[in-house]
C-alpha cells in the first residue's frame, strides 16, 4: 500500500512524558508533548521511566501510538490502572500476581 507520506520521526526519552519532567522541567515536558502531536511510537528504557506515563498521555489526549512486545503488554497494564480501577495490575512477563492482567501462554496452558 502506497500512501505518498513520508513520516516525521522525532526521538522522544519516554522519561521526558514523566510527572517529574512535568513538575520539574515543564518546558521539556511541554516540547516533547509537541513532538508527539500527531502518533508516537513507545519503547521503554530498561527501567521502565516514563513508559505508564507515556500510555496515559496517549490515551489522555487521544494520540494514537504504537506499543510492541513488552510496551503493548505495558499499555494494557495503564489502562487497567487508571481507567479499571485496579491499581494491582501487572504482566506476568515479570510478576506473579493475583493482579495479574497479561498472562503468558505456557502459564495458562499449565
Amino acid at each position: 500500500m502506497y500512501c505518498r507520506r513520508m513520516p516525521d520521526l522525532s526521538w522522544v526519552d519516554s522519561s521526558e512524558l514523566s510527572h517529574t519532567t512535568q513538575l520539574k522541567h515543564p518546558e521539556v515536558y511541554a516540547k516533547a508533548g509537541r513532538h508527539l502531536a500527531s502518533w508516537f511510537l513507545v519503547q521503554l528504557d530498561v527501567d521502565n521511566n516514563g513508559a505508564f506515563e507515556a500510555n496515559e498521555y496517549a490515551r489522555s489526549t487521544q494520540t494514537p501510538f504504537l506499543g510492541i512486545a513488552y510496551d503493548m503488554q505495558n499499555t494494557v497494564v495503564e489502562l487497567a490502572h487508571n481507567v479499571g480501577n485496579m491499581p494491582s495490575a501487572v504482566s506476568a512477563e515479570h510478576y506473579d500476581s493475583p493482579g495479574t492482567v497479561i498472562y503468558r501462554v505456557r502459564v495458562l496452558g499449565s
